[in-house]
């Protein structure tokens, strides 16, 4: 949603982070209302990004794209807390005056690297059982419930190995990895987007059955997604004779 993030581009523009107000340390709170106290219970989410950087003068800047990933993370937490719905209109199944559970964040950047981010993971698993904190006037750091973001397979791979050990379960916008679907190596993995396979047997499909194609050609990146592609293409379309 364009509009959306343009509302936190101004915003992250305009507001100076220390007027915000502080979140609450506590992981379980107790509110009056009309109807008597609610309790709520407070889930810790740690979200792993890869943010990038750009040159300005003598100093480097976080660049627009990857504020708005941090935005929309940001964005969710909120919509999520406050049953807001103009976005995702489902989400007011989720919450509302009388739910119990509402989430804190933290961003983390993974530098697109593995070990980067397999290094935070292990920090972050040394605070369990150990009071949450509260720094930098409204940053809660506590051991979170879950791991959102995660952007790339190789960072998923070790992450959900990690999670899983320890009952976290991480959920991936990105890692297309088919070997992540292996439930009994990756029990606490879930993602938001179709494998690696999945969108090779749709491609090859639409090329078959709507545009009668007999042969095909695959431009790929030499990488690890790259390849992954290229053989999940190449079996998809043997199988139709392509």
């Amino acid at each position: 949603n364009t509009k959306a993030m343009d509302f936190f581009d101004q915003l992250f523009s305009s507001r100076n982070i220390d007027e915000l107000p502080p979140l609450s340390n506590e992981t379980i709170v107790s509110v009056e209302s009309p109807d008597g106290p609610v309790t709520y219970t407070l889930g810790h989410i740690a979200a792993f990004l890869d943010l990038e950087f750009q040159a300005q003068g003598n100093s480097s800047v976080v660049t627009t794209l990857s504020i708005r990933g941090v935005a929309s993370v940001l964005m969710a937490i909120f919509d999520f807390n406050t049953g807001h719905n103009s976005i995702v209109p489902q989400i007011g199944q989720c919450s509302n005056n009388r739910s119990s559970l509402r989430f804190t964040t933290e961003i983390f950047n993974v530098a697109a690297s593995p070990i980067v981010g397999a290094g935070l993971l292990n920090d972050i698993l040394l605070r369990r059982n150990r009071p949450v904190q509260l720094q930098e006037g409204n940053v809660v750091k506590g051991f979170p419930s879950s791991i959102v973001g995660v952007p790339r397979s190789s960072l998923a791979t070790p992450l959900s190995i990690l999670g899983s050990v320890n009952d976290l379960m991480v959920v991936s916008n990105a890692a297309s990895s088919d070997s992540l679907s292996q439930t009994s190596e990756f029990p606490l993995f879930a993602r938001t987007i179709p494998t690696t396979k999945s969108n090779a047997d749709t491609a090859v499909s639409y090329l078959h059955e709507v545009l009668s194609a007999t042969h095909l050609a695959l431009i790929y990146i030499n990488d690890s997604y790259g390849l992954s592609y290229k053989r999940s293409l190449e079996i998809s379309a043997s199988k139709l004779g392509i």
